[in-house]
C-alpha cells in the first residue's frame, strides 16, 4: 500500500510542475506533490535536497493534506497510516534543528553538545542518516577548531622568511594529521616552507657565482653553481645560468681565435678553437671557423 502511494503521488509530483495553476486540478496535484515529498522524506530522505526547516515543514503540511483527504480517495489509507511517522519524523527534525542552532554558535563544547542531541536518534529512525551528516559536519568544524591555532602559528612563521622560520613552521603544520580537514592548508604551508629553505640555503652559491661570471671568471663561476643538486629548488635557475656562461667562455674563446689569426697565427686560431668540445652551445660554429683557417 505505501508503495502504491508513493508511486502515485510522485507520478502527481511530477505532474504538479506541469499543470496549469489555473485548472480544476491543480490544487489537487499540488496536495499530492507535498505527499510525495514527506513519503520520500520517510522512504528515502537521501533523495531529498532540503533543509532543516523545510523538511519540518514539508511533513507538517504533508499531516495537514492527509487529514483533509476524503475517504473515498485512494490515497486515504495508506497516508492515514504514515501520519504518526512523519509525526515521529518532525519531532526527530525539531531535535536535530535545536542541535543545529546549538552548533551555530561554532564553540567546541556547543558543537559537542549538539552532536550528543543528534546521537541520541535511533539507528531505526528514518532521520538517522541526515542526523550523521551533521554530526560528520560539526565533528569536521571541531577539527578545524583543534587546528587552526596550529595552522595560524605555521603561517606566522613562515612570515619571517627565514630557515629557522620555515623550519618552525613545518614543524607547527606537521601537528595537523591525516585526514583533518585543514590537512592541505597544511601541506601547502609544508610544502612551501621546504622549498624555501632550499632557495635560502643555495642562494649564497648562486650569488657568488654569479659574482664570479661578471668578473668573466666563468669557469670558476660555473664550478660553484654546478654544486647546486639537481633536486634542489634553484637547480633549474643555475642550469640556465651555467648554460650562458659556458656560451660566454666559448664567445671569448672564438674572439681570441679569430684575433690569432687576423695576425697570421693561424695554428694557434685553429687550437684555441678546437679547445670548443662537441657538447658546447658554439661548437658547431667553432668548427666552421677551423674548418676555413
Amino acid at each position: 500500500p505505501r508503495g502504491i502511494m508513493h508511486d502515485a503521488a510522485m507520478c502527481a509530483g511530477a505532474d504538479a510542475r506541469i499543470v496549469p495553476p489555473e485548472t480544476k486540478v491543480y490544487q489537487e496535484t499540488q496536495k499530492l506533490a507535498r505527499l510525495a515529498q514527506a513519503s520520500l522524506l520517510v522512504t528515502d530522505e537521501s533523495r531529498v535536497n532540503q533543509k532543516l526547516p523545510d523538511r519540518i515543514w514539508t511533513l507538517v503540511e504533508a499531516q495537514a493534506i492527509a487529514r483533509q483527504l476524503d475517504r473515498s480517495s485512494p490515497l486515504y489509507q495508506t497516508s492515514q497510516a504514515q501520519i504518526p511517522e512523519w509525526q515521529a519524523y518532525v519531532r526527530d527534525l525539531l531535535q536535530l534543528q535545536m542541535a543545529s542552532t546549538i552548533a551555530g554558535s561554532g564553540q567546541r563544547h556547543t558543537l559537542e553538545l549538539a552532536i550528543a542531541q543528534a546521537k541520541e536518534i535511533g539507528s531505526d529512525r528514518p532521520s538517522q542518516d541526515y542526523a550523521n551528516r551533521l554530526v560528520s559536519q560539526w565533528r569536521e568544524e571541531i577539527e578545524q577548531l583543534a587546528d587552526r591555532p596550529y595552522l595560524a602559528r605555521a603561517q606566522q612563521l613562515a612570515e619571517l622568511g627565514t630557515i629557522k622560520g620555515y623550519k618552525a613552521a613545518i614543524a607547527q603544520a606537521g601537528f595537523i594529521g591525516v585526514g583533518r580537514p585543514l590537512r592541505n592548508e597544511a601541506q601547502t604551508i609544508v610544502a612551501h616552507g621546504r622549498k624555501q629553505i632550499q632557495v635560502l640555503e643555495d642562494r649564497p652559491l648562486l650569488t657568488e657565482a654569479e659574482e664570479l661570471a661578471k668578473k668573466k671568471k666563468y669557469s670558476a663561476a660555473i664550478e660553484v653553481a654546478s654544486k647546486i643538486k639537481r633536486d634542489r629548488e634553484l637547480y633549474k635557475q643555475a642550469q640556465s645560468e651555467i648554460k650562458s656562461w659556458i656560451e660566454a667562455q666559448d664567445r671569448g674563446s672564438i674572439e681570441k681565435a679569430i684575433s690569432f689569426a687576423q695576425k697570421g697565427k693561424l695554428t694557434d686560431a685553429i687550437v684555441t678553437a678546437s679547445e670548443i668540445g662537441p657538447d658546447r652551445p658554439l661548437y658547431k660554429e667553432a668548427q666552421v671557423w677551423v674548418a676555413d683557417w
